[in-house]
């Protein structure tokens, strides 16, 4: 469990690192639809497309590449990702997630909400296919299925070493020395889109690599892929996305409903330092 809640805040460190910019909602254009099945920090397994080097794209991605010779120098393209993550202070998505298990080639997807705001706080509410919540106050993490009238809490996350990947979301994320980049040989997205692929210099036991999936044009994020060490994607994709619109600290407080039973985070530790 605690594994996997890391792996999918993973997510939302990769999107802040590169401070997504994709399209502001139109209050004309409907929602998109997608298929709600079992979402990825669940325990159930999901499906996976078989990866082209490491990871495959999916139904939505082209198997054309981009001309090696007209993409821009990647230290340009990082400069440019960095710059917008440094004036990032907040900002809220609505989001769908589509997880594939490689060896079980199954796949689930899910759907929600996120809000983040620096330094240090986020929000992922899930909606479909069960309602759920994951909450970083700047200090502890809050796990809540109201479903189950269950609430998990480490109240130590900031001081966890299993998220020393997620230094982003305390306001001390640097691309190039976090990761060795590199454009990356497949193609998720359209076919002019750029895919860089992240890989921590420090090894971690939780992923393997991050992709992101950038427009060639406005150099803004798109999607961003999860790849873990047994070859296993998650991706997320944002929409509806709004920047610096001062979302209010209070949307990240949380205090455990009333008849709820509340636990600790298998293997989290509550002494805090």
């Amino acid at each position: 469990m605690r594994a996997q809640i890391v792996k999918t805040l993973l997510v939302v460190a990769l999107v802040q690192t590169a401070a997504f910019s994709g399209e502001k909602a139109d209050p004309k254009k409907p929602a998109p639809k997608v298929q709600a099945t079992a979402p990825a920090e669940s325990t159930a397994p999901a499906k996976s497309a078989a990866p082209a080097k490491s990871a495959a794209p999916d139904k939505d991605a082209k198997p054309a590449k981009v001309d090696a010779q007209k993409k821009p120098e990647l230290k340009d393209t990082l400069a440019k990702l960095q710059a917008n993550f440094d004036k990032t202070k907040d900002f809220s998505a609505q989001f769908t997630q589509k997880f594939h298990h490689k060896v079980l080639k199954t796949d689930s997807a899910s759907e929600g909400t996120v809000k983040f705001k620096s330094p240090g706080l986020m929000r992922w509410d899930y909606t479909k296919p069960s309602t759920k919540s994951f909450i970083v106050d700047g200090k502890s993490l809050w796990v809540y299925q109201p479903e189950d009238k269950l609430v998990m809490v480490n109240k130590c996350f900031k001081q966890d070493t299993l998220t020393a990947s997620l230094s982003f979301l305390w306001g001390a994320g640097n691309i190039t020395k976090q990761f060795d980049a590199q454009y990356f040989e497949g193609q998720f997205g359209d076919a002019s889109d750029l895919n860089i692929q992240l890989t921590p210099k420090v090894k971690s036991s939780h992923y393997k690599r991050l992709i992101l999936v950038v427009d060639s044009e406005k150099f803004q994020v798109k999607q961003s892929i999860v790849v873990d060490l047994e070859g296993n994607t998650n991706q997320f994709k944002f929409n509806s996305l709004q920047l610096n619109n001062n979302i209010k600290a209070a949307d990240f407080s949380f205090t455990p409903p009333k008849g709820t039973h509340v636990s600790d985070i298998p293997g989290s530790s509550n002494n805090c330092k």
